[in-house]
């Protein structure tokens, strides 16, 4: 999100992927539309690495952006093999149709 009311929520379930695109002039999905991870961090405790930074990515460029770490809270849990958890501040840019912004939010990572 912006200070100017913009909303991008992104999700990855069933090996899908989408954005909901929301602001005062628009509310719509963006199909296709992933987070990839491009830098990662130890996380020891779990014997595994969790995302520190992403991109954002849509088909025929849509949507384009990057998201850093600000601050971290990961739970390490562990069952029969190394997993994590993490809620995850970041900050960054989003560029929707051309227009770039400035955004804030949140990342709730499972690996």
């Amino acid at each position: 999100m912006d200070d100017e009311g913009y909303f991008l929520v992104l999700a990855t379930a069933s090996g899908r992927e989408l954005a909901w695109v929301a602001g005062a002039d628009q509310s719509e999905v963006v199909r296709g539309t992933r987070l990839e991870p491009t830098a990662w961090a130890d996380l020891p405790e779990a014997g595994t690495q969790v995302p520190t930074a992403w991109r954002i990515l849509s088909p025929q460029g849509r949507l384009a952006g990057e998201l850093d770490v600000e601050a971290a809270d990961r739970i390490p849990i562990t069952a029969d093999g190394a997993a994590a958890l993490g809620y995850v501040l970041v900050t960054g840019w989003v560029e929707d149709r051309g227009a770039r912004r400035e955004v804030f939010g949140l990342v709730r990572h499972v690996r």
